[in-house]
């Protein structure tokens, strides 16, 4: 993963683990923000785009 991945990835843990420690609060965000799902969804897109670039350099390539 690129280093602008993981630091997004980072955040979103910080964030909900800061503002989840607040009580009352903090289980809203919980449900509302979802870190791990987010992750998820940043390294399945960096995955993604990963493999669309190798495709079209293999198709230039040859």
């Amino acid at each position: 993963m690129p280093a602008r991945v993981l630091a997004r990835m980072v955040l979103n843990v910080a964030l909900d683990t800061l503002v989840g420690a607040i009580p009352i609060l903090g289980d809203v965000f919980d449900v509302a923000f979802k870190a791990n799902l987010r992750n998820v969804r940043l390294m399945d897109a960096e995955v993604h785009r990963t493999d669309r670039s190798h495709q079209i350099d293999g198709l230039c390539s040859g």
